[in-house]
């Protein structure tokens, strides 16, 4: 990848991302466009860990000096175990995707929140207290979701899940009081579908959807994923999850090294090419 730098020393910092599977991910082309525009001399990198290994790499990062890491599915609630700090807030969500080790310590962030809001205020949408939400999944990437749309929004949601056991666990925990499966039918006043579910070729029936739902997908591989394309035959507008990533990714970045990049087009050409 030509984003890359192409130099390093024994000055270089190492920063990385943690999932299973990771291969697709284009935060190390992203984040390397950052590190070279801001002159920092660091390296981000991916690397495809195991639940089993999560514990082996996290601290392997930690004990080579590594300024940090994210972490992505399916870590991101695990991972909490490995913290010797989190916020309050982030402990609340039951997620972490950003870590910051500094002085022998882990200090988890979830900046996955503060992704998901600033992708949706790119869109001129605005959200109504009255009508639901309906959220598709019930991972750690849901956890983000209910947050910031409760402290937001505070409309109804709908948690709905394969699994009606996960999806009740979940909302003991996050206080969500209509949690389904989904095959669910879906309200027909529903202002906004997210989905969070990561079989992307899951799509469950959106027939039921009035004209002016918005369509919240949080993947960005494909740009149209299945859940947005089967929500285009019906005439409904939507994103992907590219801005959730660059803006995420940002504040993760702001974390490490003190600067705030800029999200631009240059960075979303990153993340949405081929």
């Amino acid at each position: 990848m030509g984003h890359y730098q192409t130099m390093s020393n024994t000055q270089t910092k190492l920063v990385a991302v943690l999932g299973h599977p990771i291969h697709h991910s284009k935060s190390p082309a992203m984040h390397s466009v950052w590190l070279k525009r801001y002159g920092i001399n660091a390296r981000y990198l991916a690397f495809d860990v195991l639940p089993e290994n999560l514990e082996i790499a996290v601290r392997g990062l930690q004990a080579q000096g590594a300024v940090g890491c994210n972490i992505t599915v399916p870590h991101k609630e695990s991972v909490m175990a490995l913290c010797d700090d989190i916020d309050a807030e982030d402990q609340k969500i039951g997620a972490v995707n950003t870590l910051i080790f500094h002085e022998g310590k882990i200090k988890g962030h979830n900046t996955d929140t503060y992704g998901f809001w600033q992708g949706l205020q790119t869109q001129n949408i605005i959200l109504s207290p009255h009508r639901p939400i309906v959220i598709f999944g019930a991972g750690g990437a849901a956890r983000g979701v209910v947050d910031v749309l409760s402290r937001k929004v505070g409309c109804p949601l709908i948690l709905l899940n394969r699994t009606i056991k996960k999806t009740l666990a979940f909302t003991l925990l996050s206080g969500i009081l209509e949690p389904n499966t989904l095959d669910f039918p879906l309200p027909e006043d529903t202002q906004m579908v997210v989905n969070t579910l990561s079989d992307r070729a899951v799509v469950p029936d959106l027939s039921r959807l009035p004209a002016d739902c918005f369509l919240y997908d949080l993947s960005y591989n494909p740009p149209v994923t299945p859940f947005l394309e089967a929500g285009q035959s019906r005439g409904l507008a939507g994103i992907n999850g590219a801005a959730m990533l660059a803006y995420q990714g940002a504040a993760a970045f702001k974390f490490w090294f003190g600067q705030e990049p800029e999200v631009d087009e240059e960075i979303m050409k990153v993340i949405l090419s081929g």
